[in-house]
């Protein structure tokens, strides 16, 4: 059966600092995720505890918590001792919701050298953060082991270049519905998003361009129905990142 990986990046919102994107869309999201019967895997940044450790609680023992740093800073941009600090905070603090914490994936898919090393020492299994977040031809390889570790990329669309993420389907609708990566097995696809996706237009109007036409563009409910849409285009098994990684 093919294999396919719904997978959340969950900071606060981009440039607003608030964590309307947990509040309004997490309860949402988790429904349509039962509604489903997708496993997903959360990559949370370990600051969201402090804030919205009651929501967070929320997420069920079907899903996988894992993490997305701690400050949500480009870690390719600090001294390695702060990637260091940001990978045994978020950790430690995530494992204090009661889940075993066994991957990452680094913010903004921004690594830098010494990452992987980095990644095994401070107790992670694997690393999601191969790829880049903008069409790249850096996504079109599935990365390799390393270091101990487990590793996962990012699917791309048909284009080959293109990040499968709601992102992107969001600023090619409705061309990116009919792009999406095939699944196949030995092969999965993976999917992710954020959770200010869905929030409505108005809540990054502060923001400069082009930021703000990349939130602003087919976000809200329109956000949600383009989901749903690209959901009912996958057939297969939806499994968490771990458990992906535990059956190869």
């Amino acid at each position: 059966m093919n294999e396919l990986l719904f997978t959340v990046d969950m900071e606060p919102d981009w440039g607003i600092a608030g964590t309307r994107g947990v509040e309004q869309a997490l309860p949402r999201l988790l429904g349509l995720l039962e509604e489903r019967r997708i496993a997903a895997t959360f990559f949370v940044t370990g600051r969201l505890v402090e804030s919205c450790r009651d929501m967070l609680l929320e997420i069920g023992p079907q899903h996988e918590i894992a993490s997305h740093g701690y400050n949500h800073r480009r870690l390719n941009r600090v001294p390695r001792e702060e990637v260091h600090d940001e990978l045994q905070r978020s950790r430690s603090i995530l494992a204090e919701l009661g889940r075993e914490v066994e991957g990452v994936r680094a913010p903004f898919f921004a690594t830098s050298q010494g990452w992987l090393e980095e990644v095994a020492d401070a107790g992670y299994k694997y690393d999601a953060s191969a790829g880049c977040v903008r069409p790249s031809l850096m996504n079109r390889r599935w990365p390799a082991p390393a270091h101990g570790l487990g590793r996962l990329g990012v699917s791309v669309l048909r284009d080959g270049i293109t990040p499968f993420c709601l992102t992107y389907l969001r600023l090619y609708h409705p061309l990116g519905l009919h792009i999406m990566p095939r699944a196949a097995p030995g092969c999965p696809v993976m999917l992710y998003l954020h959770l200010h996706e869905f929030l409505p237009p108005e809540t990054a109007a502060c923001l400069k361009a082009p930021l703000r036409w990349m939130l602003t563009r087919n976000c809200g409910e329109a956000a949600w129905d383009i989901l749903r849409r690209a959901l009912d285009r996958l057939d297969g098994e939806w499994i968490t990142c771990s458990q992906y990684l535990h059956t190869e």
